[in-house]
């Protein structure tokens, strides 16, 4: 026995305990033999075996289906939030395009403002030429 199970290693007694519990969840402790063991408490052996596995089958299931829920939120919340980015990214473009017709609106009127100053010391310079100047 000793020499089967490894002398004693933890490492290979776990996986020899591994080997041996998938074994037996496959056969689903219908096919494995419980020695010594009278017949009714064998009986009753498989029906808490099994009882016990369709409870663990019944939480797999469960959680399978809460993930998934969760995903399906996580992707939705991911969904609305882009389309919230794009919409402040319109917004954004809206207002800067306000605001350079504005800064715009104020150039000319501080351009008609000076050409008037300037037209009336030097005699007739307009204010597309002083815009221009300006790089506005």
């Amino acid at each position: 026995m000793r020499d089967r199970l490894g002398g004693g290693d933890p490492a290979t007694l776990s996986r020899t305990l591994n080997a041996i519990e998938a074994e037996v969840v496959r056969a689903g402790l219908a096919d494995l033999a419980l020695p010594e063991l009278p017949a009714e408490i064998a009986e009753a052996m498989r029906a808490l075996w099994q009882a016990a596995v369709a409870v663990q089958l019944d939480d797999v299931v469960r959680l399978r289906r809460e993930a998934q829920q969760t995903a399906e939120a996580a992707q939705a919340a991911r969904a609305e939030a882009e389309l919230r980015v794009e919409l402040l990214r319109e917004e954004l473009s809206e207002v800067r395009a306000q605001l350079a017709a504005r800064d715009t609106a104020l150039a000319e009127a501080s351009c008609l403002g000076g050409s008037e100053r300037t037209r009336r010391r030097a005699g007739g310079t307009s204010c597309e030429l002083d815009l221009q100047a300006q790089n506005w």
